[in-house]
């Protein structure tokens, strides 16, 4: 995996688990952007004003996963190809990001 200092200036998809609850053990949040550091500090709470909704529910506990892409529609269809797949699993529930907002 990628480290997210190592993908500054490119495109990126990652995946998150996030905190659960009585509804799920854990939540995976799949998302991209240009600016993955940045990205980041919001989804932990660092930069609050630009913090995913769902982020502020459900805090990430660990980063999956950093992919670099070519473009940003291979960068979404890698997001929502993670999504997708990530459906239906036991105890899990998949959340996608609303696209890039940073």
């Amino acid at each position: 995996m990628l480290s997210p200092h190592h993908c500054q200036g490119q495109i990126c998809s990652y995946v998150l688990k996030l905190q659960g609850d009585e509804e799920a053990e854990f939540y995976v949040y799949c998302g991209y952007t240009k600016d993955i550091e940045k990205r980041m500090l919001a989804h932990t709470g660092i930069r609050e004003a630009e913090q995913a909704a769902f982020c502020k529910l459900h805090p990430p506990t660990q980063l999956l996963s950093v992919c670099q892409h070519s473009s940003e529609a291979e960068a979404v269809l890698a997001e929502c190809a993670t999504t997708t797949s990530g459906r239906g699993s036991s105890g899990t529930q998949t959340a996608c990001g609303a696209g890039e907002s940073i």
